[in-house]
């Protein structure tokens, strides 16, 4: 549910998200492709060249402006987002996460349950 409510809360913000990635220093001014960087930002690890800082708030921006709009909906979906805040705090993903924590030793059902809990 949480892709489903970043995405639909986008989907009625869709000029403040434009505006915000029209005015953006931080993810798309390297010269990259939209591809490329899907391709880069899908790694383990974060291209060089970003600001960490600067990536860090640009997700906390666009999170922000999907909250809004599912704020204008008024259908309590703003709950299905924490995650996605504490993933831009920490510049991980769930994929990610999981990675590390099984080369860490953490057994995968540990991982099932967590993940069906959210």
């Amino acid at each position: 549910m949480t892709v489903a409510a970043f995405h639909t809360g986008l989907s009625i913000k869709l000029d403040e998200l434009k505006e915000l990635l029209d005015k953006d220093r931080v993810i798309y001014s390297h010269g990259y492709s939209p591809a490329e960087l899907q391709d880069m930002l899908s790694k383990r690890e974060l291209p060089k060249f970003l600001d960490r800082d600067g990536l860090r708030s640009q997700l906390e921006a666009i999170l922000d402006i999907a909250a809004s709009g599912l704020k204008e909906r008024a259908k309590n979906e703003e709950h299905f987002f924490a995650p996605l805040y504490d993933r831009a705090e920490k510049l991980t993903n769930s994929a990610k996460d999981m990675l590390e924590g099984l080369e860490q030793g953490i057994p995968m059902t540990q991982f099932i349950e967590k993940y069906s809990r959210i």
